[in-house]
This record gives C-alpha cells, structure tokens and sequence, in this order.
C-alpha cells in the first residue's frame, strides 16, 4: 500500500515520532487505547518511514506506538518505505489524521514548515 513494504515487527522505543502528529494522548480515548494494547497487542500495522540515517519515523500509528510503549512491548507490526522527501513525509502524516480533527494551529505549523 503506498510503497510500504510487507508487514514486520519493529520495537515501538526505536520509533521517532513525528513533528506533524495529531496525538489524541489525554484523552478517554487513549485509555481505552491503551487497555486494547494491553489485551491483544497492536492490531493494525504502524506506517513508518526509513530516514537517510537508517532510524525509523512514524508516519500513522502515532498513539498506538504510545500505548504499546506504555504497556511495554517489544515488538509491534509495521510496514515501512523508504525516505523520499520531507514534503512527502509531511503530506502522508497530514492524510493520516485525516479522520481527526487537526487544529488551526497544526494546519498552520504544517504550511510554515513547507514554506521552508
């Protein structure tokens, strides 16, 4: 899907987050999170980037990487692509949250840091 590779187990503390994320951490719903994670583990795969340096930065999965940290796995699924360019980046992390609601304030972040 989208130039991600086939499904594989990664450690959730290796994980950098993005800048661009629309956490919803605080929430009920991350405690209702947190005890799904708990229970059955992470279900549906992380999107992760592989950056030029070889380390791995989340592109959705953003809260489900939190929880599996909180309750201490070590490994969760995630497929991964390879780097192409900070725009792309930012664009597939924005599409992800396309189903929340992204404050002004991030929308604004978002057009600051593509003007760069």
């Amino acid at each position: 899907e989208l130039g991600y590779g086939p499904v594989e187990n990664v450690d959730p503390t290796d994980l950098i987050e993005s800048e661009f994320s629309n956490t919803r951490f605080g929430s009920e719903h991350s405690d209702e999170l947190i005890a799904s994670v708990a229970a059955s583990g992470v279900m549906e795969p992380l999107l992760l980037v592989r950056l030029p340096d070889g380390r791995l930065k989340l592109e959705s999965g953003h809260d489900r990487a939190r929880a599996a940290r909180i309750v201490g796995l070590k490994a969760v699924p995630a497929q991964i692509r390879p780097w192409t360019t900070q725009a792309d980046h930012e664009a597939r992390v924005l599409e992800s949250n396309v189903h929340r609601t992204v404050t002004n304030s991030q929308k604004s972040e978002i057009v600051r840091h593509r003007l760069q």
